[in-house]
């Protein structure tokens, strides 16, 4: 890249001009330093002589140990003197400069830090020592880069969602998935009979696949299996629903889980649907709610009035991240031993301190939501409630796209607000399938076949990352494992309920084979 006209001028400095001695030769400089004289048509042979001119170097060694003992920053420009004088002009080709421009604008962009980092004068001095003449991209120069970033990493999501065989959707697209074909289940059967389909049926050119829909449709065993499937979906449908609605909050999440676990219970205990492996469905939930819950979940499902009384009683594991919980944010051990006591009485409902906790309080009021009862008792000076009002007025929204309007909100600040939202939503997807990706590319999945081969802490964590991929991409790749296993005459429970995952909290979508 040449060098900028203030870098050309400082070069010029350091020569006298002699003119022509011929009108048809080339001009002469002789250097202020050495005295040495030579022809010259551009910046470039009065550099090269400063790059090995002893009396300039050496009076440059005196100037830089001046300035590095008094601690100077040198500007841009004499940074990139400085550079020539050590190791010479480095010509850079415009290939070569443009392949740097775009690997620092790729940077940028997937680490969502601002165009403009580069425009500093401290991070133009840092790519100067690093490579004399060259100059970093500035933030129209990134912005022009961000396209065609984004055109190439989309490819390569594509791909990666192409290849993949077979994808279980979140559960929410399964259950709707099954049920709108279970309701086809008449209509299929009254086209399977049809006189045009059994002519193609029985003619030279049927469809490859024609003979085994059929063969599917005319399949009780098939319509069965997954009436069993939406039976089982339908518990974690009705609460996701309930998880969405407007007002819900953040203390009701273990508790849809726990009662979706007591949904399958009474089906269990009913022997309702005998084949089902129950023993397998509860090693998978128990699996899902350890990875999708925090402290935080069950502190708020702790916090909740309508769960106290003597008779409510709660696992020591939840008292224990009670107390972990109050200790991060309660630093005053006074107010963390008052606030733990208060926390013992609530559960009790046996008075506690000044009384706030007896079983006639306002706390307790059927017609109060958890929020507006701390609210309540903040206002008559409990310590708990303080912790209480911020837990209980933590959303928990359990819809996957929140994800994408969170990284915009990150992405789009005032820095950069000057983003057209079209850029700015390919910054956020860059900005979110980049990671991704990254985690993808892990080898230490290459030798297993299929996702049942994996161990179930290594699924979980593959799951999650194709839920960000799938759902940053706005990819949805339905595949009906129901058909495909009634198929095979091999049904798998697992993987159809790997994809409850979400079952209240975050979307969940996994790819069925490694």
């Amino acid at each position: 890249m040449a060098p900028t006209k203030a870098n050309d001028a400082f070069v010029w400095q350091q020569f006298t001009n002699l003119g022509r001695p011929n009108p048809k030769k080339s001009k002469r400089y002789r250097c202020r330093h050495c005295q040495k004289d030579f022809a010259a048509t551009s910046v470039g042979r009065p550099k090269e002589h400063l790059a090995v001119c002893e009396k300039w170097q050496a009076m440059q060694q005196q100037e830089r140990q001046v300035r590095d003992d008094a601690g100077y920053l040198p500007s841009y420009s004499e940074a990139i003197q400085k550079k020539i004088t050590e190791v010479g002009i480095q010509h850079i080709s415009r290939d070569e400069s443009h392949s740097f421009a775009y690997d620092a604008a790729a940077a940028i962009i997937a680490g969502g830090r601002p165009f403009s980092l580069f425009e500093s004068r401290r991070w133009r001095y840092f790519f100067t020592r690093i490579k004399p003449g060259w100059k970093p991209p500035s933030r129209a120069v990134i912005t022009r880069i961000l396209p065609d970033f984004y055109q190439e990493l989309r490819d390569e999501v594509c791909k990666r969602i192409s290849s993949s065989e077979c994808v279980i959707t979140r559960w929410g697209s399964q259950y709707n998935s099954f049920f709108s074909l279970l309701r086809s289940r008449d209509p299929a059967r009254d086209w399977s009979i049809r006189k045009d389909v059994r002519d193609e049926l029985r003619s030279q050119d049927c469809p490859v696949l024609l003979p085994e829909a059929i063969r599917i449709i005319k399949d009780n065993s098939f319509w069965l299996k997954l009436e069993t499937v939406i039976a089982v979906l339908k518990p974690v449908n009705e609460f996701q629903h309930a998880s969405e609605a407007d007002g819900a909050g953040i203390a009701y999440v273990v508790n849809r889980w726990l009662q979706i676990k007591h949904k399958w219970a009474e089906m269990r205990g009913a022997d309702q649907f005998p084949d089902i492996p129950w023993d397998d469905i509860d090693a998978i939930f128990t699996a899902r709610l350890d990875k999708q819950t925090y402290d935080i979940h069950w502190i708020a499902d702790a916090l909740r009035p309508d769960t106290t009384g003597p008779n409510s009683k709660r696992p020591p594991s939840v008292f224990a991240r009670v107390q972990e919980y109050l200790r991060k944010q309660l630093k005053n051990d006074n107010e963390y031993h008052r606030a733990l006591s208060e926390f013992t009485h609530f559960r009790m409902r046996t008075g506690g301190p000044d009384g706030l906790f007896n079983k006639h309080s306002a706390v307790y009021d059927d017609g109060f939501k958890p929020a507006m009862a701390w609210q309540c008792l903040l206002n008559q000076g409990s310590i708990l409630a303080s912790v209480a009002v911020k837990v209980m007025n933590t959303l928990a929204n359990s819809v996957p796209s929140e994800r994408s309007f969170s990284a915009i909100s990150f992405i789009h600040t005032k820095a950069r607000n000057r983003l057209t939202p079209m850029h700015d939503d390919m910054q956020a997807f860059i900005f979110m399938n980049d990671r991704v990706l990254d985690r993808l590319k892990d080898q230490k999945y290459a030798h297993k076949k299929r996702w049942a081969d994996l161990e179930e802490k290594d699924w979980l964590e593959l799951e999650d990352s194709y839920l960000e991929l799938f759902v940053n991409a706005h990819g949805k790749k339905v595949w009906m494992d129901g058909a495909m296993a009634a198929i095979n005459g091999d049904f798998e429970w697992e993987g159809v309920l790997q994809s409850t995952g979400d079952i209240l909290y975050v979307g969940i979508e996994v790819e069925s084979e490694v």
